[in-house]
């Protein structure tokens, strides 16, 4: 499996105003979220998020899948899909638009915030994107529109 971009979908169209991309290569420990203004390349917000634990039970990655319930994170492009409050809070609903993660809607796998990364903390996710609850306050105001996010390791 390719662990970098492999998107099918034709991004140059992409017009949203912000591009999310998650570092997977780097361990949890560090800031491996970035939300930049696309114009401008500015960064807007760096932050931690979690892996899912069948992706790794330490602070790196190291596999991936889009298996339903293997609770893995998955590489490629994405596509943000309105929010909705749920067992964590605010949440973001994401779509795979790679083979690499087109379960990940089914899958529900999101954008949610959580007290087990930041802060010094490493813990994981069943393969959402979980960032500190400060960091998704932040999100929250930023990602109203369809946004792209690219995960790649």
């Amino acid at each position: 499996m390719n662990n970098y971009i492999t998107s099918e979908t034709n991004l140059y169209n992409y017009t949203g105003k912000y591009i999310i991309l998650v570092a997977f290569n780097l361990p949890s420990i560090e800031k491996r979220l970035w939300i930049i203004e696309k114009e401008t390349h500015k960064v807007i917000l760096n932050t931690y998020v979690a892996h899912g634990i069948g992706s790794g039970s330490g602070i790196y990655a190291t596999s991936f899948s889009n298996t339903p319930d293997s609770r893995k994170s998955s590489l490629g492009a994405y596509m943000t899909s309105g929010g909705y409050i749920g067992k964590h809070g605010y949440s973001i609903r994401i779509k795979g638009l790679d083979k690499t993660n087109n379960n990940a809607y089914n899958r529900v796998i999101v954008i949610h915030s959580s007290t087990y990364i930041g802060n010094g903390k490493t813990g994981h996710s069943w393969g959402c994107f979980a960032v500190p609850i400060e960091a998704m306050k932040t999100i929250r105001d930023l990602i109203t529109e369809p946004t792209l996010l690219i995960a790649y390791k």
